[in-house]
């Protein structure tokens, strides 16, 4: 009896705890964070490092139109980074914002 009720508290234990691990389909990575790496790679002076940190600060939690936020933070570059982000974007194969799955 005692190896029935540790076999089913196993079990139990080890379900539980394969379901509550993300699958990692479906997920996108944080535009925020892809954000700040790509501000990391253009080398933003540090005005356009305050402007990021406004802009994320601006867009607070995970409810907001992101398509609006990458418009901005496009903004904020200079045309000599949005050629190397557009390169940088095509040599990784990046479909980009235009082509997402709608939300």
């Amino acid at each position: 009896m005692k190896k029935l009720i540790l076999t089913a508290a196993v079990l139990l234990t080890t379900t539980a705890t394969m379901f509550a691990q993300p699958q990692g389909r479906g997920e996108r990575p944080d535009p925020k964070k892809m954000t700040a790496k790509a501000a990391e790679h253009l080398k933003f002076d540090d005005a356009q490092k305050t402007k990021l940190k406004e802009l994320n600060d601006k867009y607070q939690g995970d409810d907001y139109d992101k398509k609006k936020y990458h418009d901005e933070f496009r903004a904020i570059m200079t045309d000599d980074q949005k050629k190397q982000a557009d390169e940088l974007r095509k040599k990784r194969g990046d479909r980009g914002m235009d082509n997402r799955r709608p939300e």
